[in-house]
């Protein structure tokens, strides 16, 4: 190949999905034959001698260079092979969809359990207390909100409970001094 042959007479045969680049370079860094291309262009020759024989990790790509040797000894060109990591890159987009879509879940359970615990905690005794005020103002006298907590909420149920029992009592208590002053009335009369 680097003699002076037609490079594509005998790279005929090699075929890329466009995820493998091969380039060879003669000496000066003139490009013989690239997958990817059919120009030609020279490499500077800092770039051809830069990283040979080391396998170079890009982003998209894994690179590798290596310099042809003839009989002698004699440097007459480099082969640089490039592989693309397009699947490694598809697998990364997936994973990470797939990553989003379980994390979304994991966020969604997580504030309907919030939602739920909320929900029975708070609004459940909350809108027991309204429906028993509701009760009693309606005249329901047995009405007894049955919430037992150190809470808030449990306290407010309680000093309830307490509140129209002492409200319970004074009328009773209102109703039998009524009660007596009739009967003295009746009685002086």
């Amino acid at each position: 190949l680097y003699t002076g042959h037609n490079p594509e007479y005998y790279l005929a045969d090699l075929e890329t999905d466009g995820n493998v680049v091969i380039t060879l370079y003669n000496k000066q860094g003139i490009t013989l034959y690239s997958t990817i291309s059919d120009n030609d262009y020279m490499m500077p020759l800092e770039y051809l001698y830069q990283d040979l024989n080391k396998i170079q990790y890009g982003n998209m790509t894994y690179t590798l260079k290596r310099p042809v040797f003839d009989r002698n000894a004699q440097i007459v060109g480099f082969y640089e092979i490039s592989i693309g990591r397009r699947s490694l890159q598809d697998a990364i987009n997936k994973n990470l969809m797939v990553s989003v879509i379980v994390f979304v879940t994991f966020v969604i359970g997580i504030f309907i359990i919030v939602i739920k615990y909320i929900n029975s905690r708070l609004n459940k005794p909350i809108n027991r207390v309204i429906q028993g005020m509701n009760d009693y103002a309606k005249g329901d006298n047995k009405v007894y909100i049955d919430y037992v907590s150190n809470d808030e909420i449990g306290e407010l149920c309680t000093h309830f409970n307490v509140m129209k029992d002492e409200i319970e009592d004074s009328k009773r208590t209102v109703a039998e001094e009524q009660k007596a002053k009739e009967y003295m009335i009746a009685t002086i009369s």
